[in-house]
């Protein structure tokens, strides 16, 4: 059995140990923080493979699928076709362990499932919000883009580092007060991302364009079910990209689609603005929202409970002093209204 260990900057240590594809799927997922054996406990195991756990018969079952007992939860689980049973002790401690064991298709949902979201979890709940979002950053300074999936941040995100920009984060940003942190994983193409950025499309082999176009197809053809996004590692898409730990933060906006043709910057008042934040990110949940609540059925005074408001207190005491606000990208986007939207930030990093 092998285990690998990784560090996301100073925040958290995590493992996963086990057998076979799933740690695979794992591994490519958080590689780029890969590190050394850590001595004494990480934050969070995870351990791959079969395992029995009798519940105690007063554990307490909720929405007739998960069983709770004292500091653990537990369920056989699915997604689509893909299937496991799970088993999560100390969600609401310092250390987190992780058992679970799934089917071949569970290898497309685990790692972002369970892995990163209990990541999301714990770092919100240590005054660390991660928003679901790419960041813009010019080395110093760095612009949040938060937004629900197929909006834009992405290809705005791939536009700017055409100009030879740094790359901060494309999937989640981690807010600390005045500062953002990278959060490094690999970029989620469809074929508008070749299209629209035809730059990355030389950089990437064939075998990836055509994983890129087929299962685009496949989205299109099972109209959204089939959501295998082929996932490449950000130095195969950019291999003299140059990745930056933290910068400080110059603003944070919300990105919608629109049916007007010209990009548009709103202002917002600050509720306004968290209140979306908060939307995006319940999104992202996935699954694990289940997991959360029933969690909090059983235990109402506990941390993992008071989730949205400890997330609204994070963002609000990090917003007040900073710039924010929203973006309106046009419905039917093209190139040139991504050029727009970088003059926009452009702009904003000139103040």
């Amino acid at each position: 059995m092998t285990k690998k260990y990784y560090k996301l900057h100073n925040f958290l240590t995590f493992s996963v140990e086990g057998e076979g594809q799933l740690p695979d799927s794992f591994d490519k997922e958080f590689a780029f923080y890969r590190t050394e054996p850590q001595v004494g406990a990480v934050n969070l195991q995870v351990v791959i493979g079969n395992f029995l756990w009798e519940p105690p018969r007063d554990s307490l079952v909720v929405n007739k699928t998960f069983i709770l007992h004292d500091d653990t939860i537990y369920a056989c689980d699915a997604y689509k076709v893909a299937s496991w049973k799970i088993k999560i002790t100390g969600l609401d401690s310092e250390c987190t362990t992780v058992q679970v064991h799934g089917n071949y298709a569970s290898k497309f949902v685990l790692a972002r499932w369970f892995c990163e979201s209990i990541i999301r979890l714990k770092m919100t709940l240590s005054g660390y919000p991660m928003l679901h979002s790419s960041s813009l950053c010019n080395g110093e300074r760095g612009i949040v883009l938060a937004a629900s999936p197929s909006t834009g941040k992405t290809t705005t995100l791939l536009t700017w580092l055409e100009k030879g920009n740094p790359f901060l984060s494309d999937e989640y940003s981690i807010l600390d007060n005045n500062r953002i942190w990278s959060y490094v994983t690999p970029f989620r193409f469809h074929t508008h991302n070749l299209k629209i950025n035809p730059v990355f499309s030389r950089n990437i082999s064939f075998l990836d364009r055509l994983q890129i176009q087929w299962r685009t197809l496949l989205l299109k053809m099972t109209r959204g079910y089939a959501d295998v996004t082929w996932n490449i590692n950000l130095h195969k898409v950019k291999p003299d990209v140059f990745v930056v730990q933290h910068c400080q933060l110059a603003g944070v906006f919300v990105v919608t689609r629109t049916k007007k043709d010209q990009v548009a910057r709103l202002t917002s008042g600050l509720d306004a603005v968290i209140k979306q934040l908060q939307i995006i990110n319940q999104f992202e949940w996935r699954g694990f929202e289940h997991y959360i609540r029933a969690w909090s059925y059983a235990h109402p005074d506990g941390r993992v409970a008071s989730l949205d408001r400890i997330e609204k207190e994070g963002l609000t005491r990090i917003l007040k002093d900073n710039v924010f606000g929203q973006i309106h990208l046009p419905e039917k986007f093209c190139p040139k209204n991504f050029e727009e939207v970088i003059q926009v930030f452009d702009d904003l990093f000139a103040k």
